[in-house]
């Protein structure tokens, strides 16, 4: 009988009962080795069974072996199903009346099984609009700062392993530490791994590119297979930064020189001695405008100063004064060139 992999329970049954064919327990061994979800639920089982040889409260299922073989069966379709199929004998009910029961005894007594296997799949999902941050407090007290079209996705209540999220877009995270639930940030093919910490994410399929910034604590950069099995990962600490490279699946480890870098959130941008291409660049990714330089002379001019939530029209008129500079508004942004005043 072809048994959905939400029933692999049983499987686990069989092989803790020593009831598994060859096959089956080839099949266990190789999926816990494959699956990390997988290895936790064996694991937990584990525990149960464990605690179940010793249990007196056993005994008061015994006499109804029907009934505890039902308990599990209906935990288990209360559970969220999974694609794959795996081929399961159903266990025949008079081998393992015993070892069911145990199992059915400590699910009805209250040892969560469901909490180690399906933690909370409730998801929430916050995307901020154009043109603007969003603020939000997960969970676990963490806080995350959302960029402009930027999404994230978190269940409302973290499992007992992890607290796993799912980003796409920019993000600040501040997160609240608990060395017992690392914070995963899921991001396709790479992921971020923390225990407490702040940094920043910019995860933008379209340029083929993940970047974490570090601004305290330590963080790992992973590049993951479609089975969530790491490839290879870097450290990060305070004032480093890590890319990785999507079409050439590199990951690299820099020091952080963009004082910038966070401009998007602290309304702050910051030139010392940048050239003036540059501080246009870094103006263009601020307020979403395009500058079109009509005189290279220009891109060699450098400039310190300092802007704190001013207003584009009030940082070009700063641009104007210093560099003597005119910008012409066109479509879609501003042609630059020489003053001739």
């Amino acid at each position: 009988m072809i048994f959905k992999s939400q029933n692999i329970e049983f499987l686990f049954v069989r092989y803790f009962a020593g009831e598994c064919t060859v096959d089956e327990r080839e099949f266990v061994l190789s999926s816990i080795e494959k699956d990390s979800r997988l290895k936790n639920k064996f694991e937990a089982i584990a525990k149960i069974w464990a605690y179940s040889e010793s249990s007196e409260l056993v005994d008061a299922y015994l006499f109804d072996a029907d009934a505890a073989w039902k308990a599990v069966e209906i935990q288990i379709a209360d559970s969220q199903p999974q694609k794959e199929d795996i081929p399961l004998s159903r266990p025949k009910k008079i081998k393992l009346h015993y070892q069911l029961a145990r199992v059915a005894a400590v699910l009805l007594i209250g040892v969560v099984l469901a909490y180690f296997f399906y933690p909370s799949t409730e998801f929430q999902t916050l995307a901020s609009l154009d043109q603007s941050k969003v603020v939000q407090v997960l969970p676990d007290h963490s806080s995350i700062t959302l960029n402009k079209n930027a999404t994230i996705k978190y269940p409302k209540k973290f499992g007992t392993n992890e607290r796993k999220v799912y980003l796409w877009g920019e993000a600040f995270f501040e997160i609240t530490p608990d060395l017992k639930k690392p914070f995963v940030i899921e991001l396709g093919d790479a992921c971020v791994k923390v225990v407490g910490t702040a940094f920043n994410v910019k995860n933008i399929p379209e340029q083929g590119v993940v970047e974490v910034t570090v601004y305290s604590g330590k963080v790992l950069l992973c590049n993951v297979d479609k089975n969530n099995q790491v490839l290879g990962q870097i450290a990060l600490t305070k004032g480093e930064q890590g890319t990785f490279n999507r079409n050439t699946k590199v990951l690299l480890k820099t020091e952080n020189t963009d004082r910038n870098n966070l401009s998007w959130k602290t309304g702050v941008l910051s030139f010392h001695e940048e050239t003036f291409d540059h501080v246009l660049s870094e103006i263009e990714k601020f307020y979403a405008v395009k500058f079109y330089i009509a005189d290279k002379d220009l891109l060699q001019l450098k400039l310190n100063a300092t802007f704190e939530n001013e207003s584009l029209d009030s940082v070009l008129e700063v641009l104007k004064l210093v560099h003597h500079v005119d910008f012409i508004p066109t479509s879609g942004g501003y042609f630059v060139k020489k003053s001739r005043g």
